[in-house]
């Protein structure tokens, strides 16, 4: 943001497993110099007075205090009020839709960027769609005739003669993290088409289109494997749900209040969100783009993922890029429109995390080939 922009980041839940690696991220950043200038202060998040004094005065308020719902709200409305940046780790689609209800348009007038679900929900799904979508702009055949076009894409097109394709086909289940992801990449869609059919968003080349669709799932090897998945999920939810004595045994196994994995366990951790894209021309054109962290991504990554989304509202930007233009705006946001490619670069630079993007074409095999 601009030069006036306050640096000062507020952790809430600094005490919890999660806070506490996000303070230990913090601590040791390379673009931080913190020194002795750390303050510990104590916070009551039920009582909107101590919430407010505490954030008035800050760059970005990261709060690790969930559930959102429960605990989430005052924290929203007083960073609002006071022209504050903030972030979270919600997972929780009503809360989120109760606060685009009630702050974003306040949001908008004090240029405040709010921006829900910035661990591993949702920031791989959406920065995956969000590189689909430029590496398909970069590739796009607007100058070919749109005649040859369409030849080009008949069945054998540049084959001497038939040839069968086999077609590798994906195979998975219900990812549990499918319905706050999903949501949060339609909000992005949803964002950019409206600003842009408004002719008020200078990053109109940004947009999906108007026939974007997104759903998400989780791969599996095989069929078999697929099946196995499936079933055993169904079965462990309908437990959960008609079986107390099974409810009572796993919630014996959850963590406690500030437990977590190991540090070698979360070091050996990682994931790998690859997202498919193709677009709506003739012949389309498809693209595959991956997100590859390195750590646990519940907790090492996360805190890795909130902590660069935190301090992409603060800090210059890297060098080649900027904040979108919704970010200038402010808003209930989504890492896409508040961060983009500022935070597509910080997160590079942490050596945590990879991206790829690349145009994809089958062989006459059926093997992908990458461009």
């Amino acid at each position: 943001m601009s030069s006036s922009t306050p640096t000062s980041v507020l952790v809430l839940g600094a005490t919890g497993f999660t806070g506490r690696l996000i303070t230990r991220y913090l601590s040791t950043h390379r673009n931080l110099d913190l020194g002795k200038s750390v303050e510990r202060i104590t916070v009551d998040v039920t009582r909107y007075k101590e919430v407010e004094r505490a954030v008035r005065g800050k760059g970005v308020v990261i709060n690790a205090v969930g559930p959102y719902w429960k605990w989430g709200t005052l924290v929203v409305r007083a960073c609002v009020r006071n022209a504050v940046h903030y972030v979270d780790l919600t997972a929780e689609g009503v809360w989120m839709k109760e606060i685009i209800r009630e702050f974003d348009y306040l949001a908008t007038k004090t240029h405040s960027i709010i921006v829900p679900a910035c661990g591993m929900d949702s920031i791989p799904s959406d920065l995956c769609v969000y590189l689909s979508n430029k590496t398909l702009k970069l590739h796009s055949q607007d100058d070919i005739p749109r005649q040859q076009l369409m030849e080009s894409g008949a069945d054998y097109y540049l084959s001497p003669g038939p040839t069968l394709s086999a077609h590798k086909i994906l195979v998975g289940g219900f990812f549990f993290m499918q319905p706050t992801n999903r949501a949060v990449v339609h909000r992005t869609w949803g964002l950019l088409e409206l600003y842009a059919r408004e002719g008020k968003n200078a990053d109109a080349s940004m947009r999906y289109g108007p026939k974007f669709v997104y759903d998400e799932f989780l791969v599996k090897p095989t069929l078999g494997a697929a099946i196995a998945y499936v079933t055993s999920l169904v079965i462990g939810l309908g437990l959960l749900v008609f079986a107390p004595p099974f409810r009572w045994w796993v919630k014996r196994q959850m963590p406690k209040s500030g437990d977590g994995p190991s540090e070698a366990n979360m070091e050996t951790g990682f994931l790998t969100c690859t997202n498919l894209t193709q677009s709506s021309s003739t012949p389309p054109i498809t693209v595959q783009s991956s997100f590859k962290g390195a750590g646990d991504p519940g907790y090492l990554l996360t805190s890795i993922l909130i902590s660069e989304a935190a301090l992409s509202l603060i800090l210059p930007s890297p060098e080649g890029t900027a904040l979108p233009y919704l970010a200038r705006c402010g808003g209930v946001l989504t890492p896409v429109t508040a961060m983009g490619d500022v935070l597509v670069e910080r997160l590079r630079r942490t050596g945590h995390v990879e991206f790829e993007s690349t145009v994809v074409t089958m062989d006459k095999a059926g093997r992908k080939k990458y461009m």
